[in-house]
């Protein structure tokens, strides 16, 4: 991602952290799936969240839970089709994820 996508996303979203939401956002994190240098495709909006340094450094976005809770914002802000489109489009399998009400996932 070139350094004018990075500050466009940044203010698509508003330029405030995604977690604390008090800081401004300086780090962009691979939130559904790490960074893999061999795998470009993961490098993609869906799969990025804006922090900033601190909540970055401290992997609040690294959970299971909080992947779910990106995973349902990511929805929201895409459409499921799209976001639906990109993860069937990835080169290598997935685990699949049932969401459940409570924002909770469990994998099957």
């Amino acid at each position: 991602m070139t350094e004018g996508e990075r500050l466009f996303l940044f203010q698509r979203r508003g330029w405030l952290c995604e977690i604390c939401h008090r800081q401004r956002a300086t780090d962009l994190h691979h939130c559904l799936f790490h960074r893999d240098k061999s795998k470009p495709e993961l490098n993609h909006e869906i799969n990025y969240e804006c922090l900033c340094h601190e909540c970055h450094m401290q992997g609040y976005g690294d959970t299971l839970e909080h992947r779910c809770v990106f995973f349902i914002r990511q929805v929201e802000r895409y459409g499921y089709d799209v976001v639906m489109a990109w993860l069937e489009g990835l080169t290598f399998k997935l685990r699949r994820f049932d969401f459940v009400d409570n924002g909770r996932a469990r994998v099957s």
